[in-house]
This record gives structure tokens, C-alpha cells and sequence, in this order.
């Protein structure tokens, strides 16, 4: 729990740094702050720390993850290549936290591929470092995969229990459950 703040706070600063990784934007650190202090007091970062279950390091695994990428993507020195390593070990180990995490993959993809459309010159320069970070996640990655192939039910189960397609979930009534949920989330 308490990692996730710092790791949050690390990834909100660097987010503002600018002029090529050298100066950051005076906003920054109060940025960060503001964050990792909603972080500490929401909800559900308190009760799922206090639940001590496995759950409760996909946000630390997850901040810690991007706030590597984006190290390695923004930076050039002898860092660079560890961030992308790194990288790629902490998003692939979310996997092995919480079934959501499975949507990582698509996030980075997302990320990496909106700079590789919008500043192609600056991320040509880092595909290596992406490759890296790839690299480590697929070898990370490999057990679970390998289990998976194996047991494919285990794979979709709970996405098939809590799904709104599933009439067994919605009674007959999808878009009822979901703003029943929606009005549920937001009354926390």
C-alpha cells in the first residue's frame, strides 16, 4: 500500500518534466503530491491494503511499470536501458495480481503506439528500449502463459462470472445492472 503512494507520486513528477527530460514544470511536485495523497485516503487503496491479498500490487506493480517506461522512453543515459527493463518485469508481474491486469498489454500498447504515431523520429530512437521491455515481459510472462495454455478455462472463468453479457448475471436486464453498479461505484 504505502509503495503504491510513493510509486504514484514518482510517476505523476515525472509525467511533468519537460526541454527533454531536464526541467520540470513548477506545478509538478504539488501535482504529485495532490495525487499520492488522494491515492492514500481513497477507499478502496485503504481497504484493499488492509485486506493484505495479492490484489493490492496491481496499482503498485502498474504505477511502477509506466513510471519505468516512461523514464526509459523519455530519458538517454546509462538508466535507460534498466527503466525498460524494469519495465517490462513489473507490468508483465501485474499479470500475476488481479485477472483485470490482463488489460495492461492493450494499455502499453495504447501509450507506445500513440507516441510511435505522434513523435515517430523520438520513438524510433527508443524501439530498442521497447523491444527490451518486450523482451523481459515475455520471459516473465512464459510461466503463466504456459499454464494458461494448458488450462484455458482458468484463463476465462471469472471474466465469464461477472460479465454483463452473462444472463446469469444481468436477469434479463444488462444495462439495468449496469447503472445499478455505476450508481454503486459512485456513492462510495
Amino acid at each position: 500500500g504505502t509503495a503504491s503512494v510513493l510509486a504514484t507520486y514518482l510517476l505523476v513528477r515525472a509525467l511533468f518534466i519537460s526541454g527533454g527530460g531536464r526541467r520540470e514544470t513548477p506545478a509538478a511536485p504539488w501535482l504529485a503530491l495532490g495525487a499520492a495523497l488522494l491515492q492514500t485516503i481513497s477507499l478502496w487503496h485503504l481497504h484493499l491494503s488492509r485486506d493484505g491479498s495479492r490484489v493490492v500490487l496491481l496499482p503498485l506493480l502498474l504505477t511502477l511499470g509506466l513510471w519505468l517506461l516512461w523514464c526509459g522512453l523519455r530519458g538517454a543515459g546509462r538508466w535507460t536501458a534498466p527503466s525498460f527493463a524494469g519495465a517490462g518485469a513489473c507490468l508483465a508481474l501485474t499479470a500475476y495480481t488481479y485477472l483485470p491486469a490482463r488489460l495492461v498489454p492493450l494499455l502499453v500498447l495504447v501509450l507506445v503506439g500513440h507516441l510511435g504515431w505522434s513523435r515517430r523520429a523520438w520513438l524510433r530512437t527508443r524501439g530498442w528500449g521497447v523491444l527490451l521491455a518486450g523482451l523481459v515481459a515475455t520471459v516473465v510472462l512464459l510461466p503463466l502463459a504456459v499454464y494458461y495454455a494448458a488450462h484455458w478455462q482458468a484463463l476465462v472463468f471469472r471474466m465469464e462470472m461477472v460479465s454483463l453479457t452473462n444472463p446469469a448475471v444481468h436477469g434479463g436486464d444488462p444495462w439495468g445492472l449496469l447503472a445499478h453498479n455505476v450508481a454503486g461505484t459512485l456513492g462510495m
